[in-house]
């Protein structure tokens, strides 16, 4: 009896195994995302190539580490060429490009105006920025790199200017144009109260104009490039723009930019489940180094004890809605300053430690708390806190570690840098090692410091 002749599947299509329709498609989009992968490669290859020959990618600021510091570089740099009588030479040419750009119906006397940075006001505030010609009239600046609002701040500086001056400006001035926290301004009105300026568009087209002032003083001009690339840098815009318009034109072929949505998404899953590497990682490496038992060392929340299966969660919200609770990893440290003294490491834009009080129930105790109720533990510390800033609640000390290794995991700020930790296991594993080191040589600092005590 002849065999039975298989029917044919009803879906099937020439060639397709029957239920391997969904396989089938996500293989075609891998085959068409190693042909965009195989035509970018050369093109950044090319562009790598040429910053290097041309120096584009040499940042003064950065080498320096001061390349995101809020006072010493930026206030410091903008409020210069602001200064009629500043060290540029150039009078109140830069001041007039500024307030006809931004503010061209404020009648401010650029010619007469006088500066100042950090100018103290009521209830110890200080004025980032802050101008004031012969009419009482004034422009604030309040300036924000990373540091985050205190709560009504923007607000007394508005009542501040409406006390002392007989018009005023006042300008919120962040990275990328973020508006101010509703504590911050307390009621106030953007564009009617305050104006939110951005380094990336506004202030960068300002220093534009500048240069082009004085491209016949070579210095000054080169200063300015300098400082341009630097806002490049901390905005993630230091690509070159025809180096973007050619991967544009690569995405519009055959229908690539319908890939784009994916890559971001697996980028996106990559870093979550590589941030979790990392933190579980350096948790070992903490607790093998300092040889520490399970109840000395815990993963926490911004104050609280958590579970390690919360930490997946917490780092999900991080890069996928951009919240950042700033979650880490508590050591408590037994009879140094005061008994229930600890050091937490902390992610916010990268990761950074410092020293916090715990109390019984595993929280950390607030900064206020912390400073009438054990004043001993900031007399102690304090020997040792040169490379530490104070009042960060809710931290006793805290060390910013990006400042030194120019790494950061931030969804808005994250580097090539802080993706080659994150993804690469031998750099993943030296960042550890260094990190683990740094925080070693700092435990080294405090048990000197105690038996001195």
């Amino acid at each position: 009896m002849p065999a039975k002749e298989k029917e044919a599947h009803p879906n099937m299509e020439q060639g397709q195994i029957p239920g391997t329709k969904e396989a089938t498609t996500e293989k075609i989009k891998l085959m068409q995302c190693e042909n965009l992968f195989s035509g970018v490669s050369p093109i950044k290859k090319r562009y790598d190539d040429r910053a290097a020959q041309q120096g584009e990618k040499f940042n003064l600021f950065k080498i320096l580490n001061i390349h995101a510091d809020e006072v010493r570089l930026h206030s410091r740099f903008l409020a210069e060429l602001l200064n009629p009588k500043g060290a540029h030479l150039q009078g109140a040419k830069f001041l007039e490009l500024f307030v006809t750009q931004f503010f061209p119906d404020f009648d401010f006397n650029v010619e007469t105006a006088k500066i100042k940075i950090e100018k103290v006001i009521d209830n110890n505030r200080r004025l980032d920025i802050y101008l004031r010609d012969d009419k009482r009239r004034e422009i604030i600046i309040e300036n924000k790199i990373y540091a985050g609002d205190q709560n009504k701040q923007l607000h007394d500086y508005h009542e501040f200017a409406k006390k002392s001056a007989q018009d005023f400006r006042l300008i919120y001035l962040t990275l990328k144009g973020t508006r101010p926290s509703a504590n911050s301004v307390n009621g106030l009105q953007k564009d009617q109260d305050y104006f939110c300026l951005s380094y990336q568009e506004d202030i960068a087209t300002w220093l534009k104009v500048c240069q082009n002032e004085v491209l016949n003083i070579p210095l000054l001009s080169e200063s300015i490039h300098q400082y341009l690339l630097n806002i490049s840098f901390l905005t993630n815009q230091s690509m070159d723009q025809e180096y973007l318009k050619e991967i544009g034109d690569i995405l519009a072929k055959d229908g690539n930019y319908r890939l784009v949505n994916d890559l971001h998404k697996a980028l996106t899953l990559l870093k979550i489940t590589s941030l979790e590497k990392l933190m579980v990682e350096l948790f070992q490496a903490l607790k093998d180094h300092f040889k520490l038992s399970d109840g000395d060392v815990f993963f926490m929340d911004k104050t609280t004890k958590i579970e390690q299966h919360k930490l997946n969660e917490l780092i999900q919200h991080y890069y996928q809605k951009n919240k950042v609770s700033q979650f880490g990893i508590c050591l408590r440290l037994h009879g140094i300053a005061t008994s229930n003294l600890a050091l937490k490491v902390e992610l916010h834009h990268s990761i950074y430690y410092g020293f916090a009080v715990l109390a019984d129930d595993c929280q950390l105790m607030p900064w206020n708390e912390m400073h009438t109720s054990l004043p001993e533990a900031f007399a102690k510390i304090n020997a040792f806190s040169n490379d530490f800033s104070t009042k960060d609640n809710p931290f006793l000390y805290r060390k910013v570690v990006a400042e030194s290794d120019k790494i950061y995991f931030h969804p808005d700020h994250i580097n090539a840098e802080g993706l080659n930790v994150l993804i690469n296991k031998t750099d993943r594993q030296q960042w550890i090692e260094n990190f683990v080191e740094g925080i070693k040589e700092v435990m080294e600092l405090v048990v000197q410091n105690q038996s001195k005590q």
